[in-house]
């Protein structure tokens, strides 16, 4: 059964045709189709990547609540071939398409200027400069050279905003991101 191109409106609309048309299964397509993703349709990606992930000889310490994964590897497999299979597993699973607009959606839902909301966040989180705004941001991300009054803050306040520039997502995601036991 495959899914014809629904006509996506909104913020996110041209994401969404983007991720529907670069999707490779009618379970990623069926959960982009009406323009929203439920907390069900990420639970089932989440399940089929870290699935896929075990079954590929890696370990999963979860999801992070922007979205990023950690993960481990036994040495002899090496940190190439580990990423490989993240690579592989995350296209395979939706978690490329219907897992990354997930949690953009949930961390911009009006898909606000991502330079924007990130200097805001920053100034808010004290660690830049008075009057930091986009232009100063999308200067200093290509570099990384910020002009963090304490370094360790600045770093710190970075990943938090950048995961969460609205601070919109929950400090931790469902216990089912919690570390594998007994693998």
């Amino acid at each position: 059964m495959s899914i014809s191109l629904p006509e996506f409106s909104g913020p996110w609309a041209g994401d969404l045709t983007y991720a529907f048309r670069k999707a490779s299964s009618d379970f990623e397509r069926n959960a982009l189709s009406d323009g929203t993703i439920s907390e069900a349709e990420f639970a089932e990606v989440e399940n089929r990547f870290i699935t896929c992930l075990r079954a590929g000889g890696l370990t999963t310490a979860g999801i992070n609540p922007g979205g990023s994964l950690e993960f481990g590897f036994p040495p002899e497999m090496g940190p190439d071939k580990a990423n490989r299979i993240s690579d592989n597993c995350s296209a395979s699973s939706g978690y490329d398409t219907v897992g990354s607009l997930y949690f953009a959606m949930r961390r911009n839902p009006q898909n606000l200027d991502e330079a924007k909301i990130a200097a805001a966040c920053l100034g808010r989180k004290g660690v830049v400069p008075r009057g930091y705004d986009a232009s100063d941001y999308k200067r200093d991300v290509p570099t990384m050279a910020f002009p963090f009054s304490d370094p360790d803050e600045g770093r710190e306040a970075l990943e938090a905003c950048s995961a969460d520039p609205l601070g919109l997502l929950p400090k931790k995601l469902s216990a089912r991101t919690s570390p594998p036991t007994g693998s």
